[in-house]
């Protein structure tokens, strides 16, 4: 099981990088076909709403392991966790770790825009936190999420957890977002 959530979270942190990855070996558990970010997410319907995809590795995870990183339900979008850390070969500075809270924030951002909500909309944001592994992340990572979210902001909750075995992720951000769907969107 540690194996099957360390290579899940091994994709989920070269982000960027599939794009451009070469085809997995025969046998692997991935299949990527390097198209990155899709033209439209794909949709999957769902009581109450759908299941969206917005990427090919999305689309991977979710028809090889049932993971939905985006689900509408109603007037409610639901992310899951998107991990905030270090992808391979990537320091450890201020500036690399300003890097990647963006890119965590930028996939949020993207997952919320494919449910039809955008930042604007977060009502609740929780971080599992593994506190020790640097000094200074958590004073780094609220620099960034000030840049995607501005007042009225979202209630905020931190929660210690465990490293995962091996990794080089800080943190995994969740986000419920209140976005009503059209043609009655309100906004205050």
């Amino acid at each position: 099981m540690r194996r099957w959530l360390g290579a899940i979270c091994a994709v989920f942190l070269a982000g960027p990088a599939l794009a451009q990855a070469p085809s997995p070996p025969p046998g692997s558990p991935f299949i990527f076909d390097g198209s990155g970010v899709l033209p439209a997410p794909v949709v999957v319907p769902a009581p109450g709403g759908a299941v969206y995809l917005p990427t090919a590795q999305d689309k991977v995870l979710h028809d090889r392991f049932h993971f939905a990183p985006v689900r509408r339900a109603g007037d409610f979008v639901f992310l899951a966790g998107v991990i905030a850390g270090a992808a391979p070969g990537e320091g450890r500075d201020y500036e690399t770790l300003k890097r990647q809270f963006r890119r965590a924030f930028e996939t949020i951002a993207r997952n919320l825009k494919a449910g039809g909500a955008s930042p604007a909309d977060v009502v609740d944001v929780t971080v599992f936190y593994a506190p020790g592994l640097h000094s200074g992340e958590l004073p780094v990572m609220t620099l960034i999420r000030d840049e995607y979210f501005k007042p009225p902001y979202p209630a905020w909750t931190v929660i210690g957890a465990a490293r995962r075995e091996g990794g080089d992720d800080y943190m995994e951000i969740k986000i419920t977002a209140y976005a009503p769907a059209a043609p009655h969107r309100r906004r205050p």
